[in-house]
Parts: structure tokens; C-alpha cells; sequence
């Protein structure tokens, strides 16, 4: 384990920084150069929110790859959201969404806390926090996390 104990405390030793290896940055490039990529040939269909129902009982809602929306006990909550066009670090690469597959950030219902699981880009996404950091009581974040929200002004 990576972590010691401070009281009932426990921290990570090192900070574990966000990066791209090289290794990533090649299957990225080669996935955004190859035109043989599987797309559907339909506008993926998305079902909108409804808020009054959302609102009214426990729920769990699929927003695609890793984000989850989730009323529990009153809580409205968001899991690692993800709601940017392209899972990347970088605007102009990375797998993209589908057409149509992205539910817009005025059709979720108030958001109370943002769970992030981890910091791998498709998990920790910058437009994603920046868009709802502002509206939202807390940000859970895993150990030593905060410092790269803090950098971004969170």
C-alpha cells in the first residue's frame, strides 16, 4: 500500500500526477488516424431526464462510459461525469462521442456532490468539473486528488 496513517487519517506517500505515456499517446494517434473506425450509421438514441420522476425516488441513471447520475436518500449525485465530446486529455484526438449520445448539462437535474473514482482523464474530466463545480455542495476525490482540482482553480 501507498498510503500512510496520520490519526485516523490516511495519505498517499507520493503524488500520483496525471500523464499521457508514450505508449497511450501512440494508440490515441493511430485510433484518431484510422477511418475504419466502427460508428453507427443511426443517431444513437438518448432518452431525456425525467426531472419529476428522477426527483421522487431513488434512481440511477447511465450517462455513458463511466458516469453515473444518482438520487440516494435525497442526494442527487454524479460519478465520475464525463460529459465532454471526446474522452481525452486533448480536444482533437480521442475517442469521440456518438452523435446525439450526450445528455446536455441543462437537462440534468441539481447535482448536491460529484464523486470521482480516479484521475485517468476519462474518469476526472477538466470541462466536465469546471462546468459543474460551481453548482454542487462537495467533491469527493480519492486521496491527494484535490491538489489537481485545486490547480484547476476548484
Amino acid at each position: 500500500m501507498n498510503a500512510i496513517k496520520k490519526g485516523k487519517k490516511y495519505f498517499n506517500r507520493d503524488f500520483i500526477r496525471m500523464k499521457i505515456d508514450s505508449h497511450r499517446l501512440r494508440n490515441m494517434l493511430r485510433d484518431y488516424l484510422d477511418k475504419e473506425q466502427t460508428v453507427p450509421p443511426f443517431l444513437m438514441p438518448r432518452k431525456t431526464i425525467d426531472k419529476e420522476a428522477f426527483r421522487s425516488q431513488d434512481s440511477l441513471v447511465w450517462l455513458g462510459h463511466s458516469t453515473i447520475l444518482a438520487r440516494i436518500d435525497g442526494i442527487n449525485l454524479i460519478v465520475d461525469p464525463m460529459l465532454s465530446t471526446r474522452a481525452s486529455p486533448l480536444s482533437c484526438v480521442g475517442p469521440k462521442r456518438f452523435e446525439g449520445s450526450l445528455t446536455p448539462l441543462h437537462e440534468l437535474p441539481a447535482i448536491d456532490l460529484i464523486l470521482i473514482t480516479h484521475n485517468h482523464y476519462d474518469h476526472l474530466d477538466q470541462k466536465s468539473i469546471m462546468a459543474l463545480h460551481e453548482q454542487v455542495k462537495a467533491i469527493y476525490v480519492p486521496l491527494d486528488n484535490a491538489k489537481i482540482l485545486t490547480k484547476w482553480g476548484v
